[in-house]
């Protein structure tokens, strides 16, 4: 209107409440916005990519400036959803959800993760509603996937694996159970490398890696549904039938990985000791098989878990294969694994806060 005073701007406030994980919390402004120039975030929006899904076509492997992008996208996405808490379980369950359309493909999460009701296919990784126990698990065994993804990207034979898990239709479960325990002995060999398939008998096992002597170790990952039902037999079975994969003049290892439900029977690992005993009688090349249990530790009213394998080696010392580096290696990972393990719930936890004062003040908060 002709004569009146232009509306100066409000100042920019130094602070702002955001509610926290035990009430309100005073948070300041800091001084530049998100994304900082220069960043890959920043090159992103020079580019014309709107702020809010990230675009991923252009990203050949993960770096942490592709989860800062991915995690900044998250909060400005959240916030105009009105969801402005800085809940970590959440934000890791949507940057692990960012890792998984890009390592397996949209098409893959909305089947396996996303789809309106399970199937024996779905079942592991699906969320159900109205169970908030069932869902949290279920976001949990996401993240543990798409941490593997990110620490294992520069292990030979990875994107074979990763191929593998998306296009598996009839156990999915078994496929990731594999991979987990993969994880678990790749995460402090630098040596580790996965083994495509050649159709040769004996050649078709699943990796190899280096002991702390550097001879090779061939291993054999086997992983049971949580469909499936412990018995003394399913464990010989699936023991002797990993053998038969594994190379005759070669030290080998084989890793059984079972459900958590397994652990409730009471005489599991004697029944594995027992299997074990007959194993290593009849094979020279098993220079020792590990029981690894999945196990879940309750963090908060059902909504926040914490999952794990437990792992239980057992030795053939009648191998002339055997020696004093097989137990090395095996006693290393089962007690320093978390040393270089990139955790995405710590850098959540880490970053969010961070990244939170960078961007909700510029977005109208």
């Amino acid at each position: 209107m002709a004569g009146q005073q232009k509306r100066r701007p409000s100042p920019r406030p130094s602070s702002f409440i955001i509610n926290g994980k035990n009430g309100p919390i005073e948070v300041p402004v800091m001084p530049y916005p998100w994304p900082e120039p220069g960043t890959f975030s920043w090159k992103m929006k020079e580019k014309g990519y709107p702020l809010l899904t990230p675009e991923i076509a252009s990203i050949t492997s993960l770096a942490p400036e592709h989860l800062e992008y991915m995690l900044g996208c998250r909060i400005v996405n959240y916030h105009r959803g009105g969801f402005r808490e800085l809940h970590v379980p959440q934000y890791t369950s949507g940057l692990s959800a960012d890792i998984l359309r890009f390592a397996l493909g949209s098409e893959w999460f909305e089947r396996a993760v996303n789809a309106e009701s399970a199937s024996p296919i779905t079942e592991y990784l699906w969320r159900p509603p109205n169970d908030h126990a069932a869902e949290a698990r279920t976001r949990r065994r996401a993240t543990v996937l798409a941490e593997g993804i990110f620490n294992l990207q520069s292990v030979p034979g990875l994107s074979y694996r990763t191929r593998l898990i998306a296009k598996n239709q009839s156990d999915l479960q078994s496929a990731i159970g594999e991979f987990e325990c993969a994880g678990v002995l790749a995460c402090l060999n630098r040596q580790f490398s996965f083994v495509e398939p050649t159709g040769r008998k004996g050649c078709d096992y699943d990796a190899h890696f280096l002991s702390p002597a550097g001879r090779q170790l061939c291993c054999e990952i086997k992983a049971k549904s949580t469909s499936s039902l412990p018995s003394p037999q399913t464990i010989l079975n699936t023991l002797e039938s990993a053998r038969k994969q594994l190379p005759k003049e070669r030290p080998s290892i084989i890793y059984l990985r079972v459900p958590e439900h397994w652990s409730k029977e009471t005489d599991l690992e004697a029944w594995f000791l027992r299997a074990t005993e007959k194993l290593f009688r009849q094979s020279n090349r098993v220079v020792a098989a590990v029981l690894a249990v999945e196990t879940w530790t309750e963090i908060k009213d059902h909504s926040i878990w914490r999952t794990r394998l437990e792992t239980y080696p057992y030795y053939n010392h009648r191998s002339r294969f055997f020696d004093e580096d097989v137990p090395q290696a095996l006693e290393v990972w089962r007690t320093d694994r978390e040393v270089e393990w990139f955790s995405l719930q710590n850098y959540v936890r880490e970053s969010l806060p961070r990244l939170c004062q960078r961007v909700w003040p510029h977005i109208g908060l």
